[in-house]
């Protein structure tokens, strides 16, 4: 019996700016009714309901992202409001509202329309946060991290639920070990 895996591959960055941070994954499944795509994104939505889909990496290491996509669920919920997270989530909207009212706005426009945000203005509510309280900031970078862990927590629990005897999950993941390491010499045969 031949066995089925199904390989995903994504990237972060762009290989043609020598500047820029890039990194690469890869993330091997064996096919099973645990690992479908269908299975793995309702588990995830679940274990991550508030923040939009699909996952993005980009966006989720962005703490304006991560207060501006919360905001909308702690504000009506006192119990939440109150909570360490909950305090830096209000705080920081109230930030960025007083300093890019209009960038804040059109961002969140397009949250509520479940479209993509410009990264660009995420980016840059992202250094009004650094600049104007790091505290803050820090807190929400830590809540990205926190996403992540349950996120992997999660897909290594599905697929333990396979146990097999062999692995299910096989994951690659390389980035640069100093910016631009990625990008191709010109003059290399590397190509």
């Amino acid at each position: 019996m031949t066995e089925r895996w199904a390989f995903y591959v994504d990237e972060s960055g762009n290989f043609d700016d020598a500047f820029d941070d890039v990194a690469v994954a890869g993330l091997l499944l064996r096919d099973s009714a645990a690992l479908h795509p269908h299975a793995i994104r309702a588990a995830l939505r679940r274990a991550i309901p508030l923040l939009p889909w699909p996952l993005h990496a980009t966006f989720i290491n962005q703490p304006a992202y991560v207060a501006m996509v919360l905001e909308p669920a702690v504000r009506p919920d006192r119990q939440t409001a109150k909570t360490e997270l909950g305090v830096t989530v209000l705080r920081a909207w109230r930030l960025l509202k007083e300093r890019e009212r209009d960038r804040v706005n059109s961002v969140a426009r397009r949250l509520r329309d479940s479209a993509e945000p410009r990264y660009e203005d995420i980016a840059l509510l992202s250094a009004v946060i650094r600049e104007a309280d790091s505290l803050a900031f820090d807190r929400l970078r830590a809540h990205a991290l926190e996403t992540y862990a349950i996120a992997a927590r999660l897909v290594s629990d599905l697929a333990a639920s396979e146990g097999a005897g062999l692995p299910t999950i096989l994951l690659a993941a390389a980035s640069e070990t100093v910016v631009g390491d990625a990008c191709l010499d010109a003059k290399s045969s590397d190509r």
